[in-house]
């Protein structure tokens, strides 16, 4: 029999497929692994391919093209992004890169849709069940249907009205009343249905070099965008050695949905291990550490008025050997640049490296032993940078569960904007205490949402010591499964 962890707080997640902080659990025989994704039903198709004996790769592959369906604002088929695999049988420490190569030498362009590519590549190499078995679930719901879950009607809301310029985009994300769709309504996407089932029936290539290569470049064209079916055809993702840096015996690679947000997190999560101040700080000494080591290794650009713009996201699987998957994704902004591919379902993303969207994603392994430690993941436009950091610093060096590292108040520092952007539970005396950085105070509702995986003693096939977190403040989902 299937157990759920946490099943009591578990189960209400899978019930009403809604925002859910899941409580730690301790891992015991019979371990199928563990599987965070920011949209709850991506996350349930995750965990269904490692108990029919998927590895953290199909999982990975499955709940990317889930999220295609359910979160094509941050996830869509022209998401561009990063993979870091940490795989014990094969004692191999890899990131897969697919950045966003533009589709013509000059010329108004757009970025090549280069994620399915790279979920095949991260298949072929690490995978275990049949490619076409991790595309139908997403493609049965991009042609049947299924509800708006809350993080998809957050970022619909969001963009609000403009969404509908696109007439395709009107049609199907929009109501017949007026407006965006909201949430618990059914979302129907006939187009990419169309779309993941030719990937799944005549292969990934169909896209790159097929027929389907031609029929997309032509409706780019049809939308505006100068491509060229040479650069779709010679585009591909880059395998790399996971280079980070090494912490109390663990190597921490850090990857982001674009390579500026990647490199920032990995900068500063290295200091504030360095400086070693973090684990006898308080909740405001926290903050100041963060704007220091903010002010210290730079900022990101102000390309946003406001620092949490959705738009990219984040999602994570490990199985029972140990191998882990962590990626970061993004279309630059919600849903790109609110223009399709007519007849694909492809919604279009620029071409620009950067964009005011940003997830990250964090694994430690040691790769002595070759066992993953921790992983994590986040979410929330920039100040997805704290979601990440200030969890994995509160849980691996203020010694706090996965829980209430996940749960616990956070600060942005964002010097570029001369601001700390504060959480509504920072009172006055905090404001007050958080200006002497220099910095101009301002509170936003929430700072980004995360997930947080930790195995003290290192997770292999019979580890005990495990917990996870997700995060009440996005819609997302995190789940481990046993006997």
């Amino acid at each position: 029999m299937r157990i759920l962890a946490r099943a009591s707080a578990t189960l209400v997640c899978l019930t009403t497929l809604v925002a859910c902080g899941a409580e730690p659990f301790e891992v015991q025989e019979g371990f199928f692994g563990g599987v965070a994704a920011d949209e709850p039903r991506a996350a349930l198709i995750m965990r269904d391919v490692l108990v029919e004996g998927g590895r953290a790769t199909d999982a990975a592959v499955a709940g990317y093209f889930a999220l295609s369906v359910t979160l094509p604002s941050s996830a869509g088929l022209s998401a561009t992004g990063s993979c870091v695999v940490f795989d014990p049988l094969s004692e191999r420490y890899e990131r897969l890169d697919f950045p966003a190569l533009p589709s013509a030498d000059q010329g108004a362009v757009i970025a090549l849709p280069l994620a399915p590519r790279a979920m095949f590549a991260l298949h072929a190499r690490y995978g275990r069940l049949r490619f076409e078995q991790l595309v139908t679930g997403a493609e049965h719901l991009a042609r049947f249907g299924e509800p708006v879950s809350a993080r998809l009607a957050a970022d619909l809301s969001w963009v609000g009205p403009t969404m509908l310029q696109d007439p395709t985009l009107a049609v199907v994300f929009g109501r017949q009343s007026g407006g965006v769709l909201g949430r618990g309504e059914t979302l129907t996407q006939i187009d990419l249905g169309t779309t993941l089932g030719r990937l799944r029936r005549a292969g990934v290539g169909d896209l790159y070099v097929g027929s389907m290569s031609r029929s997309f470049a032509a409706a780019v064209k049809a939308a505006g965008y100068a491509i060229d079916i040479k650069n779709l055809r010679t585009a591909l993702p880059r395998w790399s050695d996971a280079v980070g840096f090494e912490h109390r015996n663990h190597n921490w690679v850090v990857v982001g949905a674009d390579p500026s947000a990647g490199r920032q997190a990995s900068s500063m999560l290295a200091g504030l291990f360095k400086k070693g101040d973090w684990g006898g700080s308080d909740g405001l000494g926290r903050a100041r550490l963060m704007a220091k080591a903010a002010q210290e290794f730079g900022a990101q650009a102000g390309v946003s008025v406001r620092p949490d713009v959705p738009g990219a996201t984040s999602f994570m699987a490990v199985d029972q050997v140990g191998q882990m998957v962590a990626c970061a994704i993004g279309m630059g902004r919600p849903f790109g640049l609110g223009k399709t591919a007519s007849g694909t379902g492809i919604v279009l993303r620029s071409a620009k490296v950067a964009g005011p969207a940003s997830a990250l994603a964090v694994i430690a392994g040691n790769k002595n032993a070759w066992q993953v430690h921790l992983g994590a993941t986040a979410g929330g436009g920039k100040v997805a940078l704290s979601a990440l950091l200030q969890p994995v610093l509160d849980q691996f060096e203020g010694d706090r569960s996965s829980a209430e590292a996940v749960k616990a108040p956070r600060t942005y520092p964002d010097p570029a904007a001369d601001t700390i952007y504060v959480e509504q539970v920072w009172g006055a005396e905090a404001h007050s205490a958080l200006a002497k950085t220099g910095l101009g105070v301002k509170t936003i509702p929430s700072l980004g949402r995360a997930a947080l995986l930790r195995c003290v003693d290192g997770l292999s096939k019979e580890a005990e010591n495990c917990d996870i977190a997700g995060d009440r403040r996005g819609g997302g989902l995190v789940l481990f499964e046993r006997d």
